[in-house]
């Protein structure tokens, strides 16, 4: 069948993802300058750059700049051109023989990059850059602009406040350390501080939708604590779409944020606009937006709402197309952007919603035990939920049956509540 052969092209571009375990994100100081005849980027006085790894040979090294629009692959540096220079490490080529690459400063709290040229074009939801040394990555991304468009792209420097609750905000994404408070706290500063800075305003809603899905076991009887999160969420995410009006994957996460605040607070208005924007969502980026409508969805109405059987067409039509959909993106598809374990957390969840809708098995990949199954092998022991994913394909059949019986009470979970919430893709 054409669905099973584009999906099987799809699992063979994930394989060939690389692994994104030992990234360090940057958000000190950081800068951007992306026209046709340049590109620097800039981060200083970033506490993860004190010590580097060091790229000088035998070690291998690139450089990826990448946004929301195309994610070219890296491009390998000679490692001759590395030297080191009073503590710091420094690559020069003044001809950019490499991908336009002219100079780069690594160490002692800094990195700049500079480049001839640019494969970015304006307006972008967001820039990014990588640089590879070895199995570390450094990666720094961009969203407040000051001009975002055809001829440039300009960002702002983020206060200290913002640099700082967006470090805590993706060691506790990634699982490094528990540091939301910090995290929130910070974000709250840099907000004060700059009531525009959207990005700020993104990550504050991203930490108090994960504080609620911790606390959300049962949507139907969710705790105080459960719904006071989903609401600051909501008004965080609805500030930040105005800001970041480029970036298509923030009205998706603000529609999840809003369904899922009027589902816990039975407000039947606010369950029907976080569905509208859920679905526009989805049609603006459907290859990302997806998982806001079928991570919320199906948690919280019967296999038989006609809301379970939307979000599993969705799902089939994501899955009709995802081997073209993800053809160059593997930061979005594989294992190598900022979800070290997507492949195996988005495989557990599509299992979770075929064993939802009674399909335990069949000829292709459309089924709960082959994603199951995938899931189970795909990661490496390093994936802390790998037991969680073997246990569902040895109990497979037993978790279609339940969904089946006559007794909603004994009906399992979908992956991504408690601790599972954001961890099953994001922890290292």
């Amino acid at each position: 069948m054409l669905v099973i052969r584009r999906v099987v092209i799809a699992i063979a571009l994930l394989l060939s993802a690389r692994d994104a375990r030992g990234l360090t994100v940057l958000t000190a100081g950081k800068q951007a300058l992306v026209t046709p005849a340049r590109t620097i980027f800039r981060f200083s006085h970033d506490a993860a750059l004190a010590s580097v790894e060091a790229p000088t040979c035998p070690a291998t090294s690139s450089v990826q700049i990448a946004s929301s629009n195309a994610f070219p692959a890296p491009v390998a540096l000679p490692c001759e051109k590395w030297k080191r220079r009073g503590g710091a490490y420094r690559y020069r080529d003044r001809t950019g023989a490499a991908g336009g690459v002219r100079d780069i400063v690594l160490g002692k709290g800094r990195l700049r990059i500079a480049v001839r040229g640019t494969t970015v074009t304006g307006p972008v939801g967001y820039v990014e850059v990588w640089l590879n040394v070895g199995d570390a990555r450094y990666m720094g991304r961009f969203h407040n602009f000051r001009r975002n468009d055809g001829r440039a792209i300009v960002t702002r420097r983020p206060s200290r406040a913002a640099a700082d609750g967006e470090a805590a905000f993706f060691a506790t994404l990634l699982g490094d350390a528990d540091r939301v408070d910090t995290a929130q706290a910070s974000l709250e500063r840099a907000i004060a501080h700059d009531p525009k800075d959207g990005r700020s305003h993104f990550l504050l809603g991203m930490l108090h939708l994960l504080r609620a899905g911790r606390e959300l076991s049962d949507y139907a009887h969710a705790s105080e604590v459960a719904r006071d999160e989903s609401a600051l969420a909501s008004r965080a995410l609805d500030a930040a779409v105005p800001l970041l009006l480029d970036d298509t994957r923030v009205p998706g996460f603000r529609a999840a944020a809003t369904y899922v605040d009027g589902v816990v607070h039975g407000d039947p208005i606010r369950r029907d606009l976080g569905l509208a924007q859920l679905r526009d969502a989805f049609a603006l980026n459907p290859l990302f937006n997806l998982f806001d409508f079928v991570g919320v969805v199906p948690p919280t109405v019967p296999r038989t709402d006609p809301l379970y059987a939307e979000a599993m067409a969705y799902l089939s039509q994501s899955l009709a197309t995802i081997g073209e959909a993800c053809a160059g993106r593997d930061e979005v598809c594989g294992n190598v952007g900022l979800a070290p374990h997507n492949q195996g957390g988005t495989f557990l969840l599509f299992g979770d919603l075929f064993a939802k809708a009674g399909v335990l098995a069949g000829t292709g990949l459309d089924n709960a035990r082959s994603f199951y199954r995938l899931a189970a092998t795909l990661e490496g022991p390093a994936w802390r939920f790998r037991g969680l994913a073997q246990a569902r394909l040895a109990t497979a059949a037993d978790r279609v049956a339940a969904y089946q019986d006559a007794d909603p009470a004994n009906d399992p979970g979908i992956v991504g509540s408690g601790a599972e919430a954001c961890a099953t893709c994001h922890y290292r």
